[in-house]
């Protein structure tokens, strides 16, 4: 018995939101143009990244760590 209950509170809800809801129609050109998207590859390839820029970005930041120190003990010294 909660079954069948069940199955017609399911059917009255189901009801309710077809009189509330509007369905919705998408424009067949989008339907097709989301659908070649999705299962076509895509045209453009990323790269992989070769790591070559993060030797020159280590050494920047040695050349300001070093540059850093110098100002530091130069200011030190004049005291």
């Amino acid at each position: 018995m909660r079954a069948g209950l069940d199955e017609e509170m399911m059917r009255n809800l189901e009801e309710q939101l077809m009189f509330t809801l509007s369905p919705v129609e998408p424009p067949r050109p989008f339907v097709d143009h989301l659908r070649r998207r999705l299962t076509q590859a895509p045209e453009v390839v990323l790269e992989r990244r070769t790591g070559e820029g993060s030797g020159v970005f280590l050494w920047v930041l040695l050349g300001l760590g070093l540059g850093i120190v110098t100002v530091w003990m130069w200011r030190r010294s004049r005291r």
